[in-house]
């Protein structure tokens, strides 16, 4: 049984961004995660070794974005959605949407989404 587990608006304060002031302070960026997942071995056993830890992937994503202090959105979504495929095979297909509140004045948001698909490259 197929089914997806999400995570809205999870808030990171990280450096991001390509300008001079960007790669001095950080600044908050939002993310809304799709997982599609298998969900049928989770909801027999009950036990969560058989699905995604949504709590993990939370901090795993928090981790890697504050650890590798990205210049680009789209280099950021690439590589949080490759890293969760590859952490967790149970993982089929990834979505990610990376929310950059600070980007544009007077617009709420600007953002990049990827989808990618296990074994895809």
């Amino acid at each position: 049984m197929q089914g997806t587990i999400r995570i809205d608006c999870l808030e990171i304060v990280c450096i991001v961004g390509i300008l001079p002031h960007e790669r001095q302070l950080p600044q908050k960026i939002i993310l809304d995660v799709e997982l599609d997942v298998n969900l049928g071995a989770i909801c027999t056993s009950r036990n969560l070794n058989d699905s995604v830890d949504y709590a993990e992937v939370a901090q795993f994503l928090t981790d890697q974005i504050v650890m590798s202090q990205y210049e680009l959105l789209e280099t950021l979504t690439m590589e949080s959605c490759s890293n969760l495929l590859k952490k967790w095979p149970r993982i089929t297909c990834c979505k990610i949407t990376v929310k950059k509140p600070s980007a544009i004045p007077n617009a709420k948001y600007a953002s990049v989404s990827i989808k990618k698909h296990q074994h895809s490259s």
